[in-house]
């Protein structure tokens, strides 16, 4: 799946009137002529593009379910956001799966140029370049995430 593509749905005739009014509705499928024959694809948009044509999703289907299985579940999950009731731009599970990892990274960039603590590291991560340097250990990514793991007893995400 891929959530920010070049790729860009325009209807056939675009109306005159506001941006919201020239673009192509929400649900919007394209799974044939503008995709690869060999591969399942389609692009798809899930959600009303508000001011100026949006970017859609491209997928490639590895268990080969139908297409209209494909466009559905997708569909289904750009509605499955926690906080809004409309559709947003890509499935709620890839959108919560983007912003953990942003915060992951941020959270890995703090640590290793910071440090939350320096005299509790037991890693054998070098403290050259910072806390935690790739030795090119077998265990150094078990380590590190042992090292970086919630030490909250109960896990809130915000």
């Amino acid at each position: 799946m891929q959530a920010h593509s070049n790729y860009r749905i325009y209807p056939e005739n675009i109306r005159s009137g506001n941006a919201c009014q020239q673009n192509v509705p929400p649900g919007t499928v394209a799974e044939r002529d503008i995709v690869h024959p060999a591969y399942t694809e389609f692009l798809i948009v899930p959600h009303k593009s508000v001011i100026v044509l949006r970017a859609t999703v491209l997928v490639d289907d590895e268990p080969r379910l139908s297409m209209d299985e494909l466009v559905g579940i997708t569909n289904a999950l750009c509605y499955a956001h926690g906080i809004v009731t409309s559709p947003i731009s890509v499935p709620a599970h890839l959108y919560s799966a983007s912003d953990l990892a942003k915060r992951g990274r941020n959270n890995f960039k703090t640590e290793q140029n910071l440090g939350l603590d320096d005299t509790s590291s037991t890693s054998s991560c070098s403290e050259a370049k910072g806390r935690f340097v790739n030795d090119g250990s077998d265990d150094y990514f078990p380590k590190l995430s042992t090292e970086l793991a919630n030490k909250l007893k109960y896990k809130f995400w915000a």
